[in-house]
């Protein structure tokens, strides 16, 4: 329903909320019903907008917040507007993981503590952010298996890297010491330049 106040501004807020505030058209409203008819024309707006860069890409609560954020929508707002759009599975930071980790993955080779780490970067909870790398590698292991190929491969196209360079360097990338080390193993000695 289209609001219109005396100063000019207007807004659309739900038909439901003007009913259940008793208001007439052309009738005056208290402070307490104007701040919730704002607060309902916001949460609106906020969650048009959550909806609209959900429609791009999955994003974390977190990130969709600063986003919001940005864009100055007030906290409480916020909050319940990602509220709304959890509730009807609109936003899922699990879902947002798993698909997070699996294009990390392909796109850039890290090790189990890097994602999880990047997880935990758009804030993930950190549980939940091991859960979904574990879960990863129990479903695809020969992708945790390529990415420390294909970083290492990566690493040794640059002249002059020994072993033990080349094991910091994946160890940066957030492989395991184990990994690591098997990989190592299992390369030939002209691997190295």
């Amino acid at each position: 329903m289209h609001i219109s106040l005396s100063d000019g501004s207007s807004f659309f807020v739900p038909r439901e909320l003007v009913e259940s505030l008793d208001l007439a058209p052309g009738g005056e409203c208290d402070d307490a019903a104007l701040a919730e008819l704002r607060h309902a024309h916001l949460l609106h707006e906020a969650s048009e907008k959550a909806i609209e860069l959900l429609a791009r890409s999955e994003h974390s609560r977190f990130l969709l917040s600063r986003k919001l954020l940005q864009r100055e929508f007030p906290e409480g707002v916020i909050r319940d507007a990602l509220d709304r759009l959890e509730g009807r599975g609109y936003l899922d930071d699990r879902r947002f993981a798993e698909q997070w980790v699996a294009s990390r993955v392909r796109r850039r080779p890290e090790g189990e503590t890097a994602l999880v780490a990047g997880l935990q970067a758009r804030g993930v909870d950190g549980g939940l952010a091991r859960e979904v790398v574990e879960a990863f590698k129990g479903e695809f292991p020969e992708e945790l298996e390529r990415a420390i190929e294909r970083a290492g491969a990566r690493i040794l196209r640059k002249s002059g890297v020994d072993a033990a360079e080349l094991r910091e360097k994946l160890h940066r990338r957030g492989f395991r010491a184990s990994d690591v080390t098997a990989y190592i193993e299992n390369l030939s000695a002209d691997s190295f330049q």
